[in-house]
């Protein structure tokens, strides 16, 4: 959890002074333009760690899982840090005394879920809890979507899969463009709007991005953004680094690239724990330091959490090939596609071999996985 709170700190302050730069200093000021004058943006926590730490109190506390307690948590600890950047249409939420949700999209839903995929027994109860935390404030298909997405993004991370694996898994599962091209992304994401270009009143052929004046803050992108880099960065830092490089709302983007980087390398570096400890208060830190220890004490009582394959998934394996497709229970028209493409009748049960085409029937998951 400590990396959403890294990328967070870290992406602060070019959340308002966007660079497409990878080798700035760590933690330190920046300076910009602000309404025509020069001012300086300085590293700092930000909604972004409220709400994920709010999130990670609710799964400590409620054995229950409430939305109510969720609520209640969010609300008082989103009026403790007021002053942390939150949108005016959450500040409303969380100000109001009927917390209605609202048909959001905005990233809020998909940042604050990372304890989620941590904390979660297995993938089914994550992208429920993901969908169950999201929808207290963001009820929006594309905001459920996101909030899953990182949920799940992080339980593979977490449990061992490849970058492959959880590629493949978010393009299918949730239909994000994860090898889109990182320019025209980075635009997308500083509030351009792509459009043709137009001559004498005819199409050209071409394209144009139009500024119009707002960051993107959407889980459509931003999502996908943070994926892109945990995906082609090499080490935690460079993931951190990449994901604040996008532009646009850098410290959530860097705060769900962070969020995804910390199981899948193991942990934050000291050198950035330490630089970012100093920026925290102490009751955030201890609770940091509570959910630590809350899945340390799990992971002795569980034993070490599997590298490899694990019984959630039902599995498809493709001749010789070094390549298992893993398959849930409503995705038929995969097992179909197969079939068709191999050229191989095959029916669903406990191992049945036909050749070139093995179903092992379990249950959930559509994920891309290395046979053993």
């Amino acid at each position: 959890m400590l990396g959403a709170v890294a990328g967070d700190i870290i992406g602060s302050p070019f959340e308002w002074n966007n660079t497409d730069d990878r080798y700035f200093e760590l933690c330190h000021s920046t300076r910009g333009w602000y309404r025509g004058r020069e001012v300086s943006y300085h590293p700092k926590f930000t909604d972004d760690t409220v709400m994920t730490l709010a999130v990670a109190k609710w799964l400590m506390q409620d054995k229950e899982r409430l939305s109510s307690n969720l609520v209640n948590i969010m609300c008082e600890m989103c009026r403790q840090y007021s002053d942390r950047g939150f949108g005016p249409m959450f500040r409303k939420w969380f100000e109001s005394d009927n917390h209605r949700p609202n048909n959001s999209f905005g990233n809020g839903c998909a940042m604050r879920v990372s304890p989620i995929g941590l904390v979660a027994d297995d993938l089914p109860e994550a992208l429920n809890l993901a969908r169950q935390a999201a929808e207290v404030s963001h009820t929006h298909p594309e905001g459920i979507k996101g909030a899953q997405a990182m949920a799940q993004a992080v339980w593979m991370a977490r449990h061992g899969r490849s970058k492959d694996d959880i590629k493949f898994a978010t393009e299918q599962e949730f239909g994000y463009n994860l090898d889109q091209d990182e320019n025209e992304l980075r635009q997308i994401l500083q509030g351009c709007v792509k459009g043709p270009v137009i001559v004498n009143g005819e199409e050209t052929g071409g394209s144009y991005f139009r500024q119009t004046g707002k960051f993107n803050s959407s889980c459509q992108d931003t999502v996908p953004a943070a994926i892109i880099s945990f995906l082609k960065g090499d080490s935690f830092e460079d993931v951190v680094r990449r994901a604040v490089a996008m532009g646009g709302d850098s410290d959530t983007i860097a705060s769900m690239a962070g969020a995804i980087a910390e199981p899948f390398y193991g942990r934050v570096p000291e050198k950035i724990r330490g630089l970012c400890d100093a920026y925290l208060s102490t009751d955030l830190r201890n609770l940091i330091e509570t959910f630590e220890r809350i899945m340390v004490r799990k992971e002795i009582r569980t034993g070490k959490i599997e590298k490899g394959l694990d019984d959630m998934f039902k599995m498809i394996r493709i001749g010789d090939e070094k390549t298992a497709y893993v398959v849930s229970g409503y995705k038929k028209d995969i097992i179909e596609a197969l079939r068709q493409k191999f050229g191989h009748r095959s029916t669903e049960g406990g191992g049945v071999d036909e050749g070139k085409l093995h179903v092992c029937t379990e249950r959930w998951h559509l994920s891309h996985v290395p046979c053993r």
